[in-house]
């Protein structure tokens, strides 16, 4: 009897021994390595609205006149190159939503003055986010405005038109679309673009300006019958997958920096002959007798239209010499009122 009750106490102990050494040990196992969640994306909103309000605080401080020179300047540089970080990562987030793209651009146009790739990287993130939108006509307004800084003519014009299509009934996008397209040598549709603006007007004041401007396109149409129009050149793409990086702003030490807000339109710049136009209107003072006009067309084999707009008092208008980038036009002999005058310039072989 002793040995059977003996049993079962033997067999205990011998499971003791032998447990702990058969089961694998909770601290023998390989453990996973822990998985660090990566950074919570924010909504679209939340970067454009923190780019927003650096970069409107930066411009506020930019403007003030109290304060060093130096500290203020590198304050304006925080906030603005906080707000282009800000924006570049709402790009990044959210590659296919315009809005980020409109932003960066609004800021780099406002400090182009002070960063020379400023210009060319809000013309791409303009037009990639006019692309993205479709139907947003301010972005194509902002990215001509941009294209005629830069002297495009052929990008002005068309972005312009994408800008007009998009909102017919903007008689401002209207007239910059005539205005660029007489500047770009397209007289019979800027002639037709004028004409659609006329009936849209009422002020007495701007349909008269715009029916002397008919009449000069008219004379000098008249004038040039028969001759080959300038052709629009179709611009190449914007290289817009290039890779322009996101340069940033650098604190001046001498000269304040003084941004204003990004966005301008082209409302009044539009009026201005850029330096490589084919069409353009010129004065001669009253009791001058010359005037010299600029362009980057004129060369010496090139034709030279011109049609005056104001009474000439039965005097000639003269093309009285050209050269390489200009020309000169002269009458026998001075007015006493400002003459008014339209030109065209046909390049050689077209």
């Amino acid at each position: 009897m002793r040995r059977w009750f003996l049993l079962p106490i033997l067999v205990g102990a011998a499971a003791a021994w032998w447990w702990p050494v058969k089961t694998p040990s909770k601290t023998s196992s390989p453990q996973p390595i822990p998985v660090v969640p990566a950074a919570a994306i924010r909504p679209l909103s939340a970067y454009l609205v923190s780019s927003q309000q650096f970069f409107s605080r930066g411009i506020s401080i930019s403007q003030q006149k109290t304060g060093g020179v130096r500290r203020r300047n590198q304050e304006v540089t925080r906030l603005i190159n906080q707000a282009i970080t800000l924006a570049t990562t709402a790009i990044s987030h959210y590659p296919a939503d315009p809005r980020g793209y409109a932003q960066r651009a609004k800021i780099y146009q406002a400090i182009q003055s002070y960063l020379p790739e400023a210009k060319q990287i809000a013309l791409v993130d303009w037009t990639r986010a006019a692309q993205l939108a479709k139907n947003n006509s301010n972005y194509w307004h902002q990215a001509a405005h941009l294209c005629q800084q830069v002297g495009n003519l052929d990008c002005w014009v068309q972005n312009l038109q994408r800008a007009a299509e998009l909102d017919p009934t903007n008689g401002q996008l209207l007239l910059e679309l005539a205005q660029a397209e007489s500047q770009a040598g397209q007289l019979q549709k800027s002639y037709q673009h004028y004409q659609q603006l006329l009936g849209m007007l009422v002020d007495d004041r701007q349909r008269s300006q715009v029916k002397q401007e008919l009449l000069a396109l008219g004379k000098l149409m008249a004038k040039t019958k028969g001759v080959a129009a300038v052709k629009l050149v179709t611009p190449s793409p914007l290289p817009l997958e290039m890779n322009l990086g996101t340069p940033k702003l650098e604190a001046s030490q001498r000269q304040p920096l003084v941004i204003a807000a990004g966005e301008k339109g082209g409302t009044t710049a539009t009026s201005r002959v850029v330096g490589n136009a084919f069409s353009g209107t010129g004065v001669i003072p009253g009791g001058e007798r010359e005037k010299i006009i600029h362009s980057q067309r004129v060369t010496t084999g090139a034709a030279i239209y011109l049609t005056a707009i104001d009474d000439t008092d039965n005097q000639t208008l003269r093309l009285a010499q050209k050269g390489n980038g200009f020309f000169k036009v002269r009458l026998d002999h001075a007015l006493n009122h400002d003459l008014h005058f339209k030109w065209l310039i046909v390049p050689q072989n077209d």
